[in-house]
């Protein structure tokens, strides 16, 4: 499904996104720092069991995968950055 989704963008395109990793950069910041905190806030704030709190704040880490993409593809969004995005987030999830 990736591979469908890639061939609708230009290699160019992605590689122009990997260059100036401005919206990359913003988008892990908000991945790996945003997220976790607000799924602890919110396991915090509605007094979740701890596996369920645990659970949350995994599911709020982990990267957004092929998912993201489709939904940019279906809206118009920006796709080179969202398969940017993909990429690095699961790349820097393995690290």
């Amino acid at each position: 499904l990736l591979a469908a989704l890639t061939s609708a963008i230009d290699v160019d395109q992605f590689l122009l996104k990997i260059k100036k990793p401005k919206g990359i950069v913003i988008g892990l910041i908000c991945q790996y720092g945003l997220l976790p905190v607000t799924a602890f806030a919110l396991s915090f704030i509605f007094q979740l069991p701890s596996t369920l709190s645990v659970a949350l704040i995994i599911i709020g880490t982990c990267p957004g995968g092929a998912g993201s993409n489709i939904w940019c593809f279906v809206f118009s969004a920006d796709l080179p950055l969202s398969i940017a995005m993909t990429t690095c987030s699961s790349l820097l999830s393995f690290a």
